[in-house]
């Protein structure tokens, strides 16, 4: 073998060698930041488009007036002030002339979850069988109840209805009885009711 064939074989060598020594983990190396950048520019563009929409949302939210968002705290508070929600209950009934008798706070407990059904599987019918799955609320969503005694007519219970249901915040009938009729020897038409009122509060989950 001559010499300048020895020198071409181990030349050859060394370029084979060079290329599983150096570059092919160079290459490996290469390609793992290319990954590692597309993945970053990825987050990057998921970063703007959250804080664009961050951004759209806190504009929405500093567009509202003061009187709108005092309406909305009142309407579904962080928790129920009891006496106060008795108070004003005590009120819509003495401006509807009717008597009352007592009113107790009964019990707060959380409203249970609800179905989440995707927007365009609502008027498909086939697709709503595995469509909706139970959630937990966005907030912790609580109702609070109130035992009512009041006496009055019936128009004056119609009217004490009304009142209730065009509160500023939710006070529903739950229940209405009746416990007592009128008393025909003292010739009243006053009816005595029972009813349970419930009204709602909301934290936000974190």
């Amino acid at each position: 073998m001559s010499f300048k064939i020895l020198q071409q074989i181990i030349i050859l060598g060394l370029a084979i060698a060079a290329v599983f020594l150096y570059i092919q983990p160079k290459f490996l190396e290469l390609r793992t930041l290319q990954a590692e950048t597309s993945e970053y520019a990825e987050a990057v563009e998921r970063a703007t488009e959250f804080n664009q929409l961050l951004n759209s949302l806190l504009n929405k939210v500093n567009a509202i007036s003061g009187s709108d968002l005092r309406a909305v705290e009142q309407f579904l508070p962080a928790s129920v002030d009891g006496v106060a929600v008795a108070r004003d209950i005590e009120t819509i009934a003495e401006r509807n002339n009717m008597i009352v008798g007592n009113i107790a706070f009964v019990e707060t407990s959380a409203v249970e979850p609800v179905q989440r059904v995707q927007e365009e599987d609502f008027f498909d019918p086939d697709a709503m069988d595995g469509a909706a799955d139970t959630v937990p609320l966005p907030t912790t969503l609580s109702r609070s109840r109130f035992q009512v005694s009041v006496r009055g007519e019936y128009d004056e219970l119609v009217g004490f209805l009304e009142a209730l249901e065009a509160n500023a915040y939710p006070l529903n009938v739950v229940s209405l009885g009746l416990s007592g009729g009128a008393d025909a020897e003292a010739a009243t038409s006053l009816y005595a009711f029972d009813l349970v009122l419930e009204t709602y509060s909301s934290q936000p989950t974190m």
